[in-house]
């Protein structure tokens, strides 16, 4: 066999491995079949430098049909690396579109309900991991994309990852205010509670010198009691008995003071005892 029949079933051979690469019949076509069409181009233009046809027309022929086969391949590849781009900005478009959050739109039902978030924190985790889902498939097919769809997809991946750090942030503020109000009323409700137990202490210590008080006026009454049984004269006896009529009002006034102090210190129990 000559070497320019060589080299037409090599052209030959190219022909056949980029017709079934431009079109398979299951599936995409691989990168090492590309690769091996590739690999076979420089080496048969390398032989059209040194194989000699029979005839200039022959070889003419052979180069312009090698030209054809060549571009077709470079066309096919190109295409179907557009199709494949195509698939990849889909799907990735589409991911990003589930994983995506719109905190103007959540904005406005926080304040319709009255500061819950509409989009959950389990929605968001969820979209979260779609999102690192998007980012991950992006990792692993970007060099299957052109780089227009690149672009997009990237500043498509910027826009939702800063959605979900303002949500996220919104969530971080909405918490720290929740712990600051939570704070405030603890701290509130501690002044509350250090309040009344010293109010109970100063009624405590109020009752204490009441009743003190109460037992003098009741010694008082007592020691009245024993002179008007002793008097001597019904002048002494009239006097005193008028002392000890304004003791005994004194006496009831001293215990109907202690029991508003006993009321207002068991007020001051109950509500401690019930204190959380």
């Amino acid at each position: 066999m000559t070497e320019s029949a060589q080299l037409d079933e090599l052209i030959e051979k190219l022909e056949e491995m980029v017709r079934i690469a431009a079109r398979p019949i299951i599936g995409d076509t691989s990168k090492a079949q590309w690769d091996d069409i590739f690999e076979l181009m420089p080496v048969i233009q390398d032989n059209f430098k040194s194989v000699r046809y029979p005839q200039k027309f022959d070889r003419e022929q052979a180069w312009v049909k090698f030209n054809d086969i060549r571009n077709k391949a470079f066309q096919s590849k190109k295409e179907q690396f557009e199709e494949k781009s195509k698939f990849h900005y889909k799907e990735l478009w589409e991911q990003l579109n589930n994983a995506d959050y719109n905190w103007r739109l959540d904005s406005i039902a926080k304040d319709v309900l009255w500061g819950e978030f509409k989009v959950t924190i389990e929605t968001m985790k969820d979209r979260g991991a779609m999102l690192k889902e998007a980012g991950n498939y992006f990792k692993e097919n970007k060099f299957e994309m052109t780089k227009q769809h690149k672009n997009e997809i990237h500043e498509k991946y910027t826009e939702v990852k800063e959605a979900h750090d303002v949500f996220w942030g919104r969530v971080r503020e909405y918490r720290e205010e929740k712990k600051q109000a939570w704070e405030e009323r603890q701290a509130k409700s501690h002044e509350i509670k250090e309040r009344l137990i010293t109010n109970r202490e100063k009624l405590q210590t109020t009752l204490s010198n009441t009743e003190d008080y109460k037992s003098k006026v009741e010694d008082q009454i007592r020691t009245l009691e024993e002179k008007i049984d002793n008097a001597y004269s019904d002048s002494y006896r009239e006097k005193h008995e008028e002392f000890l009529s304004e003791r005994q009002d004194k006496l009831r006034e001293v215990e109907e003071q202690i029991d508003k102090i006993k009321g207002w210190i068991k007020e001051i129990d109950d509500k401690l005892d019930n204190w959380t």
